[in-house]
Formats: C-alpha cells, sequence, structure tokens
C-alpha cells in the first residue's frame, strides 16, 4: 500500500469500544489516524491530539502522549470534521506532515519515512 490523496475524514464516536475517538484521517485503507477533540482548560480552547495511528505494514501505533496539534491547523480540522468533507488534500497532507514531524518521538520512524510523513 502507498499513501496517495486523497484523505477523507469520518466522524466516531467517542464512546465506541474499539477504537474511541472523534474523527478518523484516512487514505486508501493505508492510514488511519484516530483523533480526539478536548478542551484546554485555560483558554478553553479546542484541542487535537493523535489517539492513534495505523500504517498499513505496520500496525496500529497508540499515542499517549501525543502533543496537540497547532490551534491553526486544528482549527482547520475542526472545520473540515464539521462539514464532513476535506477542501484542500495538499493542505490536509501538509498538516499531517506537521503534525506527525511534532510526535515523531512517539510515532514509528519506519512508517512515517514510509508514508513520507517526515
Amino acid at each position: 500500500c502507498k499513501m496517495s490523496l486523497p484523505f477523507s475524514i469520518q466522524k466516531s464516536s467517542i464512546s465506541q469500544d474499539t477504537r474511541p475517538c472523534h474523527f478518523v484521517l484516512s487514505t486508501q485503507d493505508c492510514i488511519y489516524a484516530d483523533f480526539v477533540i478536548e478542551k484546554d482548560d485555560v483558554s478553553r480552547n479546542k484541542l487535537v491530539k493523535l489517539a492513534r495511528i495505523s500504517f498499513d505494514g505496520f500496525g496500529c501505533c497508540n499515542l499517549a502522549k501525543a502533543r496537540p496539534m497547532a490551534m491553526d491547523d486544528a482549527r482547520t480540522l475542526l472545520q473540515w470534521y464539521q462539514q464532513d468533507s476535506i477542501s484542500d488534500q495538499e493542505m490536509c497532507l501538509n498538516i499531517m506532515k506537521r503534525y506527525c514531524a511534532q510526535n515523531q518521538d512517539n510515532i514509528w520512524q519506519d512508517a512515517l519515512e514510509k508514508y513520507a510523513l517526515i
């Protein structure tokens, strides 16, 4: 499986037993990135964090210590989440690359390299 655009976004259920998250970004059955939305206690902003990411050929990587996504990128993803659609595929790829680079110490390096996310 080779990562290629387009990304798709699907709403999910945080109460789901197998993979609890608010939404999933995926690419052609190669990558599934499960995100949660949290509220910052101080700023009251919505934070977007990766709960787990699955790569074809690598399995599922749970991220207990993922850092929150940058606010501008989080706002863009949350807008797409509300619209049930990604309006700019290249921007989505760049957001994923920035976020994976920010959390590369928590995600399998060989998977990130294979799928060109760093």
